[in-house]
């Protein structure tokens, strides 16, 4: 004989709750954003700063030769090293000596294509960069 079925149909060893009663709203967020600007990327930029140095030049370089630059065009010239979170990139265009001017499509299959920001030196640094 079969024991009665339940009523719970979950399946065994189901990591999901009984009932929408038991489960728990995620969260809030535990770091603020301004975290991040002063914890996070002071850390990045700490971490990988000779790499960061060396593409930093890399960049001028180019917004010289192109007037317009995107973090692609950068990891074209300058990859990040091996075994480097990718990440690592964030801080590039921190100074202010840049100036976003929009967005365009990433050139990079692995990254979807997502919109990536298209930078250019302020007016007053591209007068000193001539």
């Amino acid at each position: 004989m079969q024991p009665a079925r339940s009523q719970d149909r979950r399946k065994p060893n189901s990591k999901q709750p009984r009932s929408p009663s038991a489960r728990q709203a995620s969260p809030a967020r535990t770091r603020p954003i301004q975290d991040f600007e002063t914890e996070i990327l002071p850390n990045l930029e700490a971490a990988r700063a000779e790499w960061l140095a060396k593409a930093r030049l890399v960049a001028l370089e180019l917004v010289k030769e192109r007037g317009q630059i995107t973090s692609d065009d950068v990891r074209e010239k300058c990859p990040i090293p091996a075994g480097v979170d990718p990440r690592c990139i964030g801080p590039l265009f921190r100074d202010p000596m840049w100036e976003l001017v929009g967005y365009v499509r990433s050139k990079r299959k692995i990254c979807h294509h997502h919109p990536i920001g298209l930078w250019q030196l302020k007016n007053d640094q591209r007068a000193k960069a001539a």
